[in-house]
């Protein structure tokens, strides 16, 4: 399985929990990964999927994250979008996974389990 370029090797089950952040078309390599993680049926690791835009048009490969969050549940493949230019109804579409802003601390702490081993990727 190829993922993003560097050190990192990928271990099914060695964490718990992959928070994969990608801002623009960082978001591509971690897809890959996330993609290799999930199509493993005997990896158990959540996925926590956080992607930073600029505009909802920006957002590269939306449709291809959703279908994949909507095969795997939320529980295993966990997403959010952020957008810095979000337009005024992006956060009461009735769906928790747009937020508004960046992507902060905080955001990332309320989605990530406190329990278990933990690995995050950033790339953009």
């Amino acid at each position: 399985c190829r993922g993003p370029t560097g050190r990192f090797k990928y271990t099914p089950n060695e964490y718990s929990t992959l928070v994969l952040l990608g801002a623009g078309s960082g978001l591509t390599p971690i897809l890959q990964l996330a993609r290799c993680v999930l199509q493993d049926a005997q990896d158990n690791t959540k996925i926590v999927f956080i992607t930073q835009n600029r505009t909802e048009e920006d957002i590269l490969l939306q449709d291809v994250i959703d279908e994949l969050q909507t095969e795997y549940g939320a529980d295993t493949f966990s997403v959010r979008y952020c957008l810095s230019r979000a337009p005024a109804d992006w956060e009461t579409r009735g769906d928790d996974r747009f937020v508004s802003g960046y992507c902060s601390p905080q955001l990332v702490q309320d989605l990530v389990p406190t329990e278990g081993a933990l690995k995050a990727c950033v790339c953009g």
